[in-house]
């Protein structure tokens, strides 16, 4: 019980960090294990850099404060394939705990279909999965 609920504990944290909601004392955390986290999002170079400049912020500053988590950054821009792809390699590697996934697409498009579909196949192997900044998804 306690291997499952240190995680979520973690990436429950990490998740109201991230909201400006919540942060962790150094100094009152005691790990055991490291936790890795990837972030997928659709960020773009030119397009929302405040936004996810903050974003990343928030969830590194997170990771390093409570010391019991690292997190890998991965951006896709509006690449559906790519971002797809991306969720796939992440959900089959054993040494993430968890991925927060941003879903940028409408729904009823290819775009939404395709990550769905990653998502969902992930969810099987791997249920802790977060979507970010996502206002049209639902699974």
């Amino acid at each position: 019980m306690k291997r499952i609920l240190v995680p979520i504990i973690t990436l429950f944290m990490l998740f109201l960090s991230i909201l400006g909601l919540a942060r962790v004392a150094p100094d009152k955390v005691s790990c055991k294990e490291v936790y890795k986290y990837v972030v997928v999002s659709h960020q773009m170079e030119s397009i929302g850099q405040t936004f996810w400049a903050d974003f990343r912020q928030g969830v590194e500053e997170e990771a390093s404060t409570s010391g019991c988590s690292t997190v890998e950054y991965r951006t896709t821009s509006y690449d559906a394939i790519k971002h797809a792809a991306v969720v796939n390699s992440t959900c089959a590697r054993t040494d993430v705990e968890a991925l927060l996934v941003s879903v940028p697409f409408s729904k009823g498009t290819l775009g939404y279909s395709t990550v769905d579909q990653a998502i969902r196949t992930c969810l099987n192997d791997r249920p802790r999965v977060v979507i970010v900044n996502t206002d049209t998804y639902q699974n």
